[in-house]
């Protein structure tokens, strides 16, 4: 149990690469969803204001019912 734990055994661990492209993929996926939400989050508490604005004008508007 000892020697897995020598100098010897964490090179082997650290040079193991069998799982480095799931890794990369976790972070690259983490990476997109995070701006996903950012982008979402700012599209949100805008979206508000924006909606407010076009049913000011639209209720400013008359219709005209006659050619």
């Amino acid at each position: 149990m000892g020697k897995s734990m020598t100098a010897a055994g964490w090179t082997w661990i650290l040079c193991e690469e069998d799982g480095a492209i799931t890794v990369d993929w976790v972070v690259l996926t983490a990476a997109v969803v995070s701006m996903g939400m950012l982008a979402g989050g700012i599209v949100w508490t805008n979206s508000g204001s924006v909606a407010r604005n076009v049913s000011s004008y639209i209720g400013s508007q008359s219709v005209i019912t006659t050619f």
